[in-house]
């Protein structure tokens, strides 16, 4: 659903209700996720950093060269992007996609 159609004024409230007595167990979770990146590694519970490389062989075996901010690559260029994942507490479950393709524009 885009975001523009999310309000979290009438969308949010949860309400858990059980006439008969006896126990209830009850769960909610909200799920939100974005296709831009995040300026900066801070989150609740998650800081995710991004690091990327470049992948050559220098003729004794392959190496991996840090990427520097505006550096042009070429088709045909390996990249690796490497994620460094903080968990400020142990979570019970994290699921990560990485169903995104790299999209370079020339200048």
């Amino acid at each position: 659903m885009p975001g523009a159609k999310i309000d979290p004024k009438t969308m949010s409230t949860i309400v858990v209700e059980k006439p008969s007595k006896g126990f209830a167990f009850a769960s909610a979770t909200w799920h939100f996720s974005t296709e831009r990146l995040p300026e900066e590694a801070r989150g609740d519970l998650l800081a995710v950093e991004r690091s990327y490389f470049r992948r050559f062989n220098d003729g004794s075996g392959w190496v991996l060269r840090p990427l520097t901010d505006g550096e042009e690559i070429a088709v045909g260029d390996q990249i690796e992007v490497r994620l460094s994942i903080r968990a400020k507490h142990a979570p019970e479950f994290t699921a990560y996609s990485a169903g995104h393709r790299l999209e370079v524009e020339a200048n």
